[in-house]
């Protein structure tokens, strides 16, 4: 994502999440849904019927721990996604360096709409108890101004401890 300039971000502490964030400073609407959930709404497209870019945390408990079964899981997470959408195509998958971060990028286009999004999806598992999933998604012709800032966001999750 080199090449990109960012807008100004500014840090965001969801103490209910255990977890911080940076993201952008202006433009963008935060929204908690729920104690587990929450959801930041990049600016309204215009042209676009409105569309915004989201992405959003959650944290559950996963149905296991350890790294054999987190290899396991985002490998299986991958194929569900696969099969769960008619046009899919797998952009990336890795981990980040330092960290068991597992981001996944990909693109599908939506039966109804024909609208083509790219997706990302990732998890961040915190403890044997607790895993947060990440969701971003823009549209395909507006990739280019929003997955540089979803990348910043996930990449400046930080887990706050008791």
């Amino acid at each position: 994502m080199t090449g990109t300039t960012l807008p100004t971000m500014a840090s965001l502490t969801l103490a209910d999440l255990k977890l911080s964030i940076r993201g952008p400073a202006e433009g963008w609407r935060a929204d908690t849904i729920d104690e587990d959930r929450f959801r930041l709404y990049g600016p309204e497209q215009p042209e676009r019927n409105d569309y915004s870019p989201t992405i959003s945390f959650a944290l559950g408990a996963p149905e296991g721990s350890g790294e054999a079964w987190f290899n396991e899981f985002t490998t299986k997470a991958v194929e569900q996604m696969q099969s769960g959408y008619t046009n899919f195509w797998l952009n990336r998958h890795e981990s980040y360096e330092l960290s068991s971060m597992v981001p996944v990028w990909f693109e599908w286009i939506d039966d109804d709409s024909g609208m083509h999004f790219v997706q990302l999806q990732a998890f961040i598992p915190v403890s044997p108890f607790e895993m947060y999933m990440v969701n971003a998604a823009t549209l395909k012709p507006i990739e280019h101004e929003f997955v540089p800032i979803f990348d910043s966001i996930l990449r400046s999750a930080r887990i706050l401890r008791a």
